[in-house]
């Protein structure tokens, strides 16, 4: 259940500062995540994998994080078989049920005394691996299994190895020049070093008598689209039954010219699956995670060197890629199988343990005995621990509904978000997020449906899930519900989740508008080919990859527009000639004003830039940066703004503005700093406010609620001040009197529905259910005749404290 101090964030605190706040907090946490990652990966790697107990007891325990628990003797009996597993996250797997498999446990290598040692660690590639197999040498280990293959992108190593660093300064002399030939290039590389590594491993294993277990590691082909560099990315195509042939016909042509873009080879096994192909969509599938820019999970071509090294190192083989693939359907492991790219769902550890248990067995020093036990063993599915499985309900097929479904939506939100605190252009399609919702769509399009207003959304991702906030991701959230339903056919629903974005920020944005136009375009609306000509004269500063772009999504869309060959607007567009009448600057900024309300951004955009020819007085430029800021042009707004800080150093308001214009533009640093300034100097109550909610946000309540109570002070009338200050106490610990606060500013203004929500909140919080559903049904009283949309959340709310009071 989502907390009460989230839901007093959510209903009482500003946009603006929520926004900047959310922005701020984000960034400072991927700092400290980017440091924590760097120590986890390369300053821990240094550290002893494994160390003796420090109370001295003879026992060896883990010496690094992450590991999952275990505790062994340094010394082993005779009769006693000791197995390490070695690999990244997906190693750790192995580690849920192990023990629990008394008979499988049995079988593993033909000995009654069986002692597995899990060491798989997130994220370790082949380098980390060999590290910790050469340290396993002094424990005496019978068999080492190590399943290797994910996270193999050695070529983007935050750390590498010195025997490495000179290649790979090599290879990235050639990625600003030609991403396209750089990738393969990288990936054969990856590859030999890859079986070098695998190679090592066997021989220190073998070089103290004990076994080596590879195994294939399987990934999600069907539903988990590849990641391409921007300068890659092609449009989608058209995937309804009528146009297949049309479409992988294009795509064909484009994968001739570009033969390792992966994404190309995804969409065109998406149109041979569709149109019942399933030996050529399997072909394409499996060339796309080959070609795969991220490299995150184990592909095909790796699979099969981790099989050639197994034999000629005469090594043991789990083939784990070969048993998902012989259990999906059409033999292309989907989404219904996995939680992302390649980490399974724990349904499937006991045939992966299985397999594994299979591949020891032949190791054995009686190995037919050792599997026929482990077929015993394996043939008996009922024993499964349902107990144990209900621990990740999201990740089973039995497990409850909802909790999958939210799982899903909020690597969707996750994606979205991360893309947006890196600085990703807000109007790329993010293939993955698609994915994600299309699965959604599938599973229960009535549940996304109810799911898509933005604080029922909010309230369900806090309640289990601790990702990024909302907020940033939100206008994108929207975007891609709209590109999703395009992509199944429903122009007329993407229209209406466009039209939602749009309001949310995204109107001008160039790969927006064209998408916006292929769904106009399939509808018959002649306002498509304004779209993709408006989307040409802004292509930005990927102007000769987002051309490409627009004019192969114009072809698939069937619309007719010239476009030039200089990358210039489209002739159609051509800037006209400033209005008539526009006497001086300010009658232009009110000509501004008025296409804005209008929502004529390019008529907008033309009259402001006419009163900057014009001298602009100070006033005048203070509003045209608030044209700019609304009509989403930052980059125009903020360099007004810092002109006028530079000439109006003492005025708070402009710092403030100049700090919110920042945080909009993505900016946090640039934003603290002048907000920082601001506080320097005399503010009054309403300037005071928006300092408070700047300071709320960074988390400095203390200062904030100082902030807070002098604003109220210099402007005791204001509800929303008064309001926010019941919000800051509350987050203060101060319950009691945030309700008076709270109540004070209903007072203020009987129409003031954050109030209402916010003191409900602390009431449910004081465990008060009546007086909140007394709060809430006087909000409904005396608001029937309004048509706020918050009122849908209180009546939410209302229904939440009713619940509580039946409990």
């Amino acid at each position: 259940m989502r907390s009460s101090k989230a839901r007093l964030a959510a209903a009482a605190l500003s946009l603006a500062a929520l926004v900047l706040g959310g922005l701020l907090v984000r960034r400072r946490q991927a700092a400290r995540q980017s440091e924590d990652s760097y120590s986890y990966m390369c300053g821990e790697t240094r550290q002893p994998f494994f160390v003796p107990e420090k109370s001295g007891s003879g026992f060896i325990v883990p010496g690094r994080r992450g590991t999952p628990p275990f505790r062994f003797r340094k010394s082993k009996s005779k009769n006693l078989r000791r197995v390490f597993v070695v690999g990244p996250s997906v190693a750790q797997f192995l580690a849920r049920y192990f023990d629990a498999w008394s008979p499988l446990v049995r079988a593993l290598a033909g000995s009654d005394q069986l002692e597995i040692i899990n060491c798989g660690m997130p994220a370790y590639n082949s380098f980390r691996m060999l590290d910790i197999v050469r340290e396993i040498r002094a424990y005496r280990p019978d068999a080492v299994v190590v399943l290797s293959g994910n996270h193999e992108d050695l070529h983007r190593d935050i750390c590498p190895p010195p025997e490495i660093r000179l290649p790979l300064t090599e290879l990235e002399r050639t990625y600003q020049a030609d991403p396209e030939a750089y990738e393969p290039t990288a990936q054969e590389w990856d590859l030999d070093v890859f079986a070098r590594n695998l190679r090592a491993m066997a021989a220190a294993a073998r070089g103290v008598g004990a076994k080596t277990v590879f195994c294939t590691l399987p990934a999600c082909l069907r539903d988990c689209p590849p990641v391409v560099d921007a300068r890659l990315a092609v449009p989608a195509p058209d995937l309804r039954p009528g146009s297949l042939a049309r479409s992988g016909a294009w795509l064909e042509k484009r994968l001739r010219a570009s033969p390792h873009n992966a994404l190309l080879s995804y969409f065109l096994a998406r149109t041979r699956d569709l149109a019942g192909d399933k030996k050529a969509a399997r072909k394409f599938y499996r060339r796309a995670v080959d070609d795969d820019f991220n490299g995150g999970r184990c592909s095909p071509r790796r699979n099969a060197l981790i099989r050639e090294v197994a034999r000629g190192e005469g090594a043991g083989l789990a083939d784990l890629e070969a048993v998902f693939t012989a259990a999906a359907a059409d033999g292309l492991p989907d989404g219904s199988m996995f939680t992302d790219d390649y980490h399974w769902s724990e349904a499937w550890d006991f045939k992966v343990n299985c397999a594994v248990a299979a591949a020891l067995a032949d190791l054995a020093p009686n190995a037919a005995r050792a599997r026929r036990r482990v077929r015993a063993a394996c043939a008996q599915p009922r024993n499964i621990p349902r107990g144990q499985l209900a621990r990740l309900p999201m990740d089973t097929p039995g497990g409850p509904e909802q909790d999958a479904r939210t799982r899903i939506l909020s690597l969707a939100v996750d994606r979205l978000a991360s893309r947006r605190v890196a600085g990703s252009d807000r109007d790329e399609i993010d293939e993955k997020a698609i994915s994600y919702l299309d699965r959604l769509e599938s599973l229960d399009p009535a549940w996304l449906r109810r799911t898509a207003g933005r604080a029922h959304l909010e309230r369900l991702l806090l309640r289990d899930w601790l990702g990024h906030p909302l907020q940033i991701a939100w206008p994108q959230y929207l975007y891609h519900l709209g590109e999703m339903h395009r992509r199944r056919g429903d122009p007329a629903a993407a229209l209406e989740w466009f039209d939602q974005a749009a309001r949310a920020g995204l109107t001008e944005a160039p790969l927006f508008l064209v998408h916006r136009g292929r769904a106009r375009a399939a509808l018959g609306d002649e306002s498509a080919a304004a779209d993709f000509r408006k989307a040409w004269a802004r292509a930005g500063p990927l102007a000769a990859s987002r051309r490409d772009y627009i004019r192969q999504s114009a072809w698939l869309a069937g619309v007719q527009t010239d476009f030039p060959d200089n990358g210039g607007p489209a002739s159609r567009t051509e800037t006209p000639a400033a209005p008539a009448d526009a006497a001086d600057a300010g009658r232009c900024i009110d000509q501004a004003y008025q296409a804005w309300l209008g929502k004529d951004a390019d008529a907008a955009r033309r009259a402001l830039s006419r009163a900057a020819e014009l001298a602009p007085g100070l006033d005048e430029r203070h509003r045209m940066a608030r044209l700019y800021g609304a009509l989403g042009d930052h980059g125009q707004a903020l360099a007004l703004l810092q002109d006028l800080v530079r000439t109006s150093p003492r005025a708070a308001g402009l710092w403030l503005d100049l700090a919110e214009m920042a945080g909009q533009a993505g900016r946090p640093g640039a934003s603290l700093e002048a907000a920082i300034r601001a506080e320097k100097l005399p503010t009054a109550g309403p300037e005071k406010h928006r300092l408070a909610l700047l300071r709320q946000q960074l988390g400095d309540l203390k200062k904030a609620l100082v902030l807070f109570e002098q604003s109220s002070r210099q402007t005791p009338g204001s509800a929303r001040i008064r309001a926010d200050l019941g919000v800051c106490r509350f987050l203060s610990g101060d319950a009691k009197g945030a309700a008076a606060d709270l109540r004070r500013a209903i007072e203020l203004d009987p129409r003031l529905l954050a109030a209402y929500r916010s003191l409900g909140a602390v009431l449910l919080d004081r465990r008060r259910p009546r007086q909140a559903l007394e709060v809430y049904d006087l909000a409904l009283a005396r608001n029937r005749r309004t048509r706020d949309p918050m009122l849908d959340e209180l009546r939410r709310d209302r229904r939440e404290a009713l619940a509580r009071l039946k409990d």
